[in-house]
């Protein structure tokens, strides 16, 4: 039997991310239709910060891209990972995207919740998500505002 090579596993689980992301931006009324929870900026006009629904093969989820406070953004990041993970290279973060119930049973796990303007970062837990997720129905979500 042969060993599995983790950098295999990480290739798939990237391609689902990079699946579920552009499924939900070529078409976020879908998802919308299906959601489960939803953040929300309060400062921001209610923008959705992040949104999880269900979906065939379980729960996914949205987080939108964002910007960092910009003293925050230089001292969590070097610049050749700004140059090479950023949209603009500097400080455009891109949206992330998975399988939410990929965290059952894994603790203190958390998703970034950040908005289009610099406001601090506040982490949701999966845990939470995933307890919110199970007891809504599709189409009506649970709502949560967060204020920057």
């Amino acid at each position: 039997m042969t060993e599995k090579d983790p950098r295999l596993e990480i290739t798939r689980l990237d391609d689902r991310a990079q699946l579920i992301r552009s499924a939900y931006e070529a078409n976020p009324e879908r998802a919308r239709e299906a959601a489960v929870v939803k953040y929300l900026c309060k400062q921001h006009f209610n923008r959705v910060l992040l949104i999880v629904w269900r979906a065939p093969g379980g729960f996914y989820y949205y987080s939108i891209d964002y910007t960092l406070p910009p003293a925050k953004n230089l001292a969590e990041s070097t610049p050749s990972a700004r140059a090479r993970r950023t949209l603009d290279g500097n400080n455009h973060w891109p949206a992330s995207a998975g399988i939410l119930d990929e965290f059952r049973g894994v603790d203190q796990m958390g998703i970034p919740l950040n908005c289009t303007h610099p406001m601090n970062p506040t982490n949701v837990s999966t845990t939470a998500l995933l307890m919110d997720a199970d007891r809504a129905t599709p189409g009506k979500p649970f709502r949560h505002l967060v204020s920057s």
